[in-house]
């Protein structure tokens, strides 16, 4: 990703504040007061009538603009004269509405490179004589890298990964970076609620493949606000629709797939992860709601999902999106074996941990099974990476050699239950001095019989110290004795 210098449009920023969509803004305030005077613009004696015109000069540059309202969000419009485009922030409840023609009057002002009308004497009046008719054909493009920040082009974005955020009580709309994209994301608002429907549900742990359709309004610059990333803009001009792109090929996975018993629902106790590769080469773990899926039995006979398993044994899960099939095994054993899975990011809302609370710590997997982890700086859940560390090095306080994960039953339930298996997924960060548990390699299933366990971080050699085991996913079953 380059990083640029610049920031946010402000009058973008502060349309997106206002409207709740786009990108989480800076701030609605800019540290740079837009300018109303320039070099150029001192000699002008008469008033600037095109857009494009007034796109060729500096800034502070009056104004009589016959134009009509091409795109609106809650705060903004578009306006289009058949030479060019313009922003117009219009403020909250505003009246315009996309095809209506005014004259617009008064001065414009820069800011941060591009121009938008002066809201502080912006004088409009409704226009019954023609003004041009805008062209709606969006061109359908694949990457942002060519934008060049200009107002008015309007595309088609095939297969962008999106998502909301929520910060306070706004709600803001993002678009990742295209395939192959160097450059921009998306930051997309709209005028009609139902334009963003499809949204709904996402967050940026859950994300989904939409076509969006709008007009390009300006760039926001990456700024540490918003991680070293920048932002073209985008006002919807029709609803967001799941992706019409094809699939390739789905991939399909469910860390319960080797531990369902006949007390199992699958329905309510799957942990299935489907992603999708699309034609344009992006990939997505796909919402729940996005797929479906059927279980045959041993027999080949479709199963009620909502219902227990009937009988042990191999069984087929077939999951299909858009047409494309993904057919797996699923291994049903026995009654009584009860198993519990959960990510490090489950863990952390059930246990309500900190993100970044360090030292030693404890929390529950379900009202069978406890955790705790013991070591200097052990224990720490990584919001972003969903993770949670196990440190090898520990100070004199806490009394132990390396440290380690300890994973049992309730006391008060030892008598009647023991572990029976666990298997942990764990893998290193890059940088990390990569460390193991000692016995129990990543991804592979243990047999425990017995009422607890205890794990201990060890490094690659003996002469490692400072090794770090990086949780990703721990499973647990148990059964009553």
């Amino acid at each position: 990703m380059k990083a640029n210098k610049l920031i946010f449009l402000p009058f973008i920023a502060l349309s997106l504040v206002s409207c709740g969509g786009g990108n989480e803004p800076v701030s609605t305030t800019t540290s740079e007061t837009p300018s109303t005077t320039s070099s150029e613009s001192k000699d002008i004696q008469e008033v600037i009538k095109t857009i494009a015109e007034v796109n060729r000069m500096d800034h502070g540059v009056p104004v009589e603009l016959k134009a009509r309202v091409i795109a609106i969000n809650k705060t903004m419009a578009i306006i289009y004269d058949g030479t060019g485009s313009l922003n117009v922030y219009a403020g909250f409840n505003h009246t315009f509405k996309v095809g209506d023609k005014h004259l617009f009057e008064g001065n414009t002002v820069l800011y941060n490179g591009s121009h938008q009308l002066d809201k502080e004497n912006m004088k409009v009046s409704s226009l019954i004589e023609d003004v041009p008719a805008y062209d709606y054909t969006p061109a359908e493009i694949t990457s942002l890298d060519d934008y060049d920040g200009k107002v008015g082009k309007m595309v088609t974005i095939k297969g962008e990964i999106c998502y909301a955020s929520t910060s306070g009580d706004a709600t803001y709309y993002n678009g990742e970076y295209l395939p192959g994209d160097t450059e921009l994301a998306l930051s997309i608002t709209a005028y009609e609620d139902d334009y963003l429907s499809e949204f709904n549900n996402t967050d940026k742990n859950n994300k989904v493949a939409l076509d969006v359709t709008g007009i390009l309004v300006g760039i926001k610059y990456s700024s540490a606000t918003f991680g070293g990333t920048s932002y073209a803009n985008i006002i919807l001009t029709e609803k967001a629709v799941d992706t019409s792109l094809e699939v390739k090929e789905l991939a399909v996975s469910d860390s319960m797939a080797e531990f369902y018993t006949m007390d199992n629902v699958f329905a309510n106790d799957n942990n299935l992860v489907v992603a999708a590769k699309f034609t344009n080469n992006a990939e997505l773990n796909l919402l729940k709601s996005k797929y479906t899926y059927k279980i045959f039995d041993p027999k080949k006979v479709e199963i009620n999902t909502n219902e227990k398993f009937p009988i042990n044994g191999e069984y087929s899960l077939v999951v299909t999106y858009k047409g494309v099939n993904k057919e797996t095994t699923l291994n049903v054993d026995v009654a009584g074996i009860k198993t519990v899975v959960k990510t490090p990011q489950q863990l952390h809302d059930l246990n309500n941990w900190g993100t970044g609370n360090t030292s030693n710590k404890t929390g529950i997997m379900d009202e069978f099974v406890s955790l705790k982890a013991v070591g200097s700086g052990t224990g720490k859940y990584s919001e972003p990476n969903n993770t949670w560390s196990i440190v090898q090095k520990t100070a004199a306080a806490d009394k132990v050699d390396n440290g380690y994960l300890e994973i049992k039953i309730n006391d008060d339930l030892q008598s009647s239950y023991n572990l029976y298996r666990i298997k942990i997924t764990y893998s290193p960060n890059e940088g990390d001095t990569v460390g193991h548990f000692e016995g129990l390699d990543s991804d592979v299933l243990k047999v425990v019989n017995a009422s607890s366990i205890q794990l201990t971080v060890k490094g690659e050699t003996d002469e490692i110290t400072n090794a770090v085991v990086r949780i990703r996913s721990i499973l647990v079953q148990y059964k009553a004795l």
